[in-house]
């Protein structure tokens, strides 16, 4: 909840019109300048994605307050996890999770504990989760621009 890093790759790979993450403060006025900008390019939609514990609020925070700016739009909110849950695993999805529940299987076997498994360089490896939990991944600028780029 402290970082933006997939919101802004889902921005990315979304070719998103906007994004709002707890590393780049914005504002709706800014929000809603780049949904014009993205509706005069004749886009069909202005998507917004947001991380949590960004500062302006959560989905229906946001949306609220973009009323103000698109009277007449029908703004709605899509809460990722929902889709997520629906969605059907690719082969890659099987054979990750395959790999990964076999090496959890064999770390419990070896005595592992209190350790998350994972996949670094294509090589199972075992992290502890005080690190899982406490390291922090933040996106580089040069992510955010290419963002902001993608979107305009």
């Amino acid at each position: 909840r402290n970082s933006g890093y997939i919101a802004l790759h889902t921005a990315i790979a979304s070719g998103a019109s906007a994004f709002v993450i707890p590393e780049e403060p914005c504002t709706l006025e800014e929000l809603a300048e780049n949904v014009k900008k993205a509706l005069r390019r004749k886009k069909l939609f202005g998507l917004i994605i947001s991380a949590e514990g960004n500062h302006l609020g959560n989905g229906y925070v946001i949306q609220e307050g973009l009323k103000q700016y698109f009277p007449e739009q029908d703004i709605r909110v899509t809460v990722i996890g929902h889709l997520q849950r629906g969605g059907a695993p690719t082969a890659a999805d099987r054979i990750l999770a395959a790999r990964l529940g076999y090496a959890a299987v064999e770390g419990l076997m070896q005595g592992k504990r209190n350790v998350m498994a994972g996949i670094v360089h294509d090589k199972v490896v075992f992290t502890p989760f005080d690190e899982c939990i406490n390291r922090e991944k933040k996106p580089g600028a040069v992510r955010i621009e290419l963002a902001r780029i993608l979107g305009m």
